[in-house]
């Protein structure tokens, strides 16, 4: 016993988590990177394999991608579907920046799936070094909390689901404007309905309340509709709320899919003092030929259409996000190409109730990079095979003094006719090239490694604080599967 508890110590210490993988029921890592960034895997529900459970849609998955989804896939399962299966595994991921603390969060990922054709349930615990952005219990620098812990049901027309989860609501390679899949794992029930080409996707979560911004109880509700005639196109709107106060408890008018948050708010909240935050998000995306892929996001947190007094000139609060993917490029077989261009505009996300603050576990639910800021991201990436990929990469951001938990001041109603500029006050502007090699040792396990450096002007929005970074990153990830069992 004492030399596997030595085993054991050993792996933790040397494995660490990926923000991009989620464990075995949450396959978002780098290996699907490639397909989310072709917009293969985009945002629709999921239906018939609770397995997948990243939101796939059913565009044109090249071989190599669905190949290696269908080989961990049998993996798991031994080439049939298995009641009970147990899986744990470590994970390892750091990045070690020039003259900088690197950065490691070493975790240990365990937990069970039970799936029947009609239910599915998964418990993935993590036991993982204490994060200090993250208020949590730990012991000796170690914390242990759920990843994932749902329960499933599923139907002729969608899926009902309830539990904790990850989620990721948007149209972008980089991050998610409306909900990213950074953001902290959130407490919801979940429901998804299909009907014809179109999607019905609806949640409502709560959120921490014990956090940097306030102690009061905190809710987010969200819907989307999704309109996918064929393949090639896909159009979304959804509507996103986030409310609270102090002794505060579930607003059932919140749960009625139909009924339009801002109407609501407008009638029901704003009798109160409550003032809940409500959002707008529009999603197009349409793939050209099958060799070029267009996206857009538009965010909506507030617009101001007057223009008659003081408090009209508050700045549009909002965000957008333009792509193209070009596949096969110079008719190279998997030579493909990504360009993306995101903004947010500063006091985006925020209010005046701290409670309403777009923020979840001290992390940002939108956008992981906040407000105030724009950013041009190149990637091109070369895929020898289904086992090796080479990227490179190409990243440059100018980010504002603005910032989600930024105290609400509203300087637009001290001054006439207000503007600022954008991004605001001293800008920090950042250059990231970089080269990566991604390796799929076998159907459960992935090898990378990244080296570049950053090159930061007005570093931390101070003046004439420049800085060249080199950094190299190296990880490996990977899930076994410990025991299967049937009914």
């Amino acid at each position: 016993m004492k030399s596997i508890l030595l085993v054991l110590a050993i792996a933790l210490s040397l494995f660490a988590e990926s923000p991009l993988f989620y464990g075995l029921m949450n396959f978002h890592g780098d290996d699907l990177e490639k397909s989310i960034n072709k917009g293969y895997l985009g945002n629709q529900p999921v239906f018939s394999d609770p397995l997948m459970s990243f939101e796939t849609g059913n565009n044109n998955t090249e071989y190599y991608e669905m190949k290696r989804i269908k080989e961990f896939s049998e993996y798991i399962h031994g080439g049939k579907r298995s009641f009970f299966s147990i899986f744990a595994g470590p994970m390892f991921d750091q990045e070690m920046i020039y003259k900088t603390t690197p950065e490691i969060n070493n975790s240990l990922s365990a937990g069970f799936l039970m799936q029947k054709k009609c239910f599915s349930a998964v418990l993935d615990y993590r036991l993982q070094h204490a994060s200090d952005t993250i208020p949590v219990f730990r012991r000796n620098n170690l914390s242990m909390d759920a990843e994932r812990a749902i329960f499933q049901i599923d139907t002729s027309l969608g899926i009902i689901q309830l539990g904790r989860d990850r989620q990721s609501w948007g149209n972008s390679r980089t991050g998610n404007l409306s909900i990213s899949k950074e953001a902290h794992p959130m407490d919801k029930l979940r429901y998804q309905v299909r009907f014809g080409d179109f999607y019905f996707d609806t949640f409502h979560a709560k959120l921490v309340s014990d956090t940097t911004l306030t102690i009061e109880d905190r809710y987010l509700a969200g819907h989307k509709i999704v309109y996918r005639p064929n393949s090639k196109l896909e159009i979304s709107a959804s509507e996103l709320i986030i409310y609270g106060g102090e002794n505060r408890n579930i607003e059932f008018y919140y749960f009625i899919p139909i009924l339009c948050y801002s109407s609501v708010q407008r009638n029901e909240a704003e009798n109160s003092d409550y003032n809940d935050n409500n959002f707008l998000s529009l999603d197009i995306s349409y793939l050209f030929l099958n060799s070029m892929r267009l996206y857009g996001t538009l965010f909506i947190d507030d617009l101001q259409i007057d223009k008659k007094e003081k408090g009209d000139f508050e700045p549009n609060e909002i965000g957008y996000t333009l792509g193209i993917d070009l596949f096969n490029l110079l008719s190279i077989d998997n030579l493909d190409l990504g360009i993306e261009y995101v903004r947010v505009n500063n006091w985006t996300y925020n209010q005046n109730f701290r409670r309403n603050v777009y923020i979840n576990q001290n992390l940002p639910i939108g956008s992981p990079f906040g407000n105030d800021f724009w950013y041009v991201d190149g990637l091109i990436r070369y895929s020898i095979n289904y086992k090796i990929s080479i990227e490179g990469k190409y990243k440059y951001m100018s980010h504002g003094e603005g910032r989600i938990d930024a105290e609400w001041t509203q300087p637009w109603f001290h001054v006439d006719d207000y503007s600022e500029s954008f991004p605001t006050g001293t800008v920090e502007k950042t250059s990231k090239p970089s080269l990566k090699v991604i390796l799929y040792p076998s159907r459960f396990m992935q090898v990378f490694t990244e080296g570049g450096v950053y090159l930061i002007r007005n570093r931390d929005n101070k003046d004439d604080y420049n800085s060249t970074l080199p950094f190299i990153r190296i990880g490996l990830q990977s899930q076994f599967i410990l025991g299967k069992f049937d009914l």
